[in-house]
């Protein structure tokens, strides 16, 4: 599966360049991978979903390996997993992998700091 995915990402890439479109790869962060980020009490007050959550576990570290060697073939892969660190606030609002007005903000403001930076080059 893994490599599905990154091969699929070649192929956005490869399309995108010949119509001159820069891609963008992002990895969104997502609760149940072990990210150092401190919980709010509504947080862990959310149902857990085990089937999400072994998908998760099990998913996301081969799919980090696999977004490096796509930035290491020049692909503008980038890991947001741990945009969400360093942040107390309420930001899941579900058992699954979906974000408050906050969390969306919070991403949408680190991807637009990737775009930007790419431009400025």
């Amino acid at each position: 599966l893994h490599t599905v995915w990154q091969t699929r990402s070649v192929q956005m890439d490869v399309v995108c360049r010949g119509n001159d479109i820069r891609y963008y790869h992002f990895l969104q962060p997502n609760q149940y991978f072990d990210v150092p980020k401190p919980f709010s009490e509504s947080e862990l007050a959310l149902d857990r979903n085990p089937h999400i959550e072994l998908l998760v576990t099990a998913l996301y570290p081969g799919l980090i390996s696999k977004g490096r060697e796509l930035a290491a073939q020049g692909i503008q892969f980038h890991d947001m997993t741990m945009v969400f660190s360093d942040v107390p606030d309420t930001l899941f609002i579900d058992e699954c992998c979906h974000f408050n007005r906050r969390g969306n903000e919070i991403l949408a403001e680190a991807i637009a700091g990737v775009i930007v930076d790419d431009y400025c080059r």
